[in-house]
């Protein structure tokens, strides 16, 4: 396979040869949480492999179904134990989400958006808290239920009425606000960890970090 063959350009190629070791046996099916929700072979790790090798091949191009099935991939890699072939199948996915977001699929605007939010804002700890602390006065004023169920707001912006069913609930405090430096265990200390806290996770789920800091302490960590 000729590199003008294909639609896939750049370092980080999905590699035709891991492409090449599936065949096709559909042991990954019953491994693969996907595709036990839908039944679609498309959202199976053969689906998707196939997928690629046309985009590698040059007989489809990054489409709207392309870019749908490799982001709906959990990239959990049960299938890759599943495997008799020992395709790679984590790397094959990894390298074709690269390839999604180095193209020019989605126009100017979608990659604008999408910049401003991972370099602009998940990058900075305090820019995500204040967006935090802004949508968290925004739900608590009746706002986002009022877009949630509005039909006007449904028939003129659909997506945002569907973005904020599945936005999460901002937390009430933040886990980094809150968290002292070094917390130690009530028995003697057996280990010493770092605790991450996040950027969605500090602000979304801050709960889950508190539980997590006391799981760890329980079990004598510092």
């Amino acid at each position: 396979m000729s590199q003008k063959q294909s639609a896939f350009s750049g370092i980080d190629v999905p590699d035709y040869g891991f492409i090449q070791n599936c065949i096709h046996c559909g042991l990954c099916l019953p491994a693969c949480p996907t595709y036990e929700l839908t039944g679609d072979e498309l959202s199976s790790p053969r689906g998707r492999i196939r997928l690629m090798k046309s985009v590698a091949e040059g007989k489809l191009a990054i489409t709207d179904e392309f870019v749908r099935e490799m982001n709906f991939c959990l990239d959990c890699q049960a299938c890759q134990t599943a495997c008799p072939a020992g395709v790679h199948y984590g790397a094959l996915v990894e390298a074709a989400r690269v390839q999604v977001e180095t193209s020019r699929y989605g126009g100017p605007i979608r990659r604008l958006v999408r910049k401003l939010l991972l370099v602009s804002l998940f990058k900075s700890g305090w820019r995500l808290r204040f967006v935090a602390r802004v949508l968290r006065t925004y739900s608590a004023l009746g706002l986002k239920k009022f877009v949630e169920h509005s039909a006007l707001v449904k028939g003129i912006f659909p997506m945002l009425s569907k973005i904020q069913s599945l936005s999460p609930t901002i937390s009430k405090d933040f886990f980094s606000t809150k968290a002292p430096g070094v917390l130690k265990p009530s028995s003697k200390p057996r280990y010493r960890v770092a605790m991450l806290s996040g950027c969605v996770m500090d602000v979304a789920f801050a709960d889950v970090d508190r539980d997590t800091v006391r799981v760890l302490t329980e079990n004598g960590c510092e």
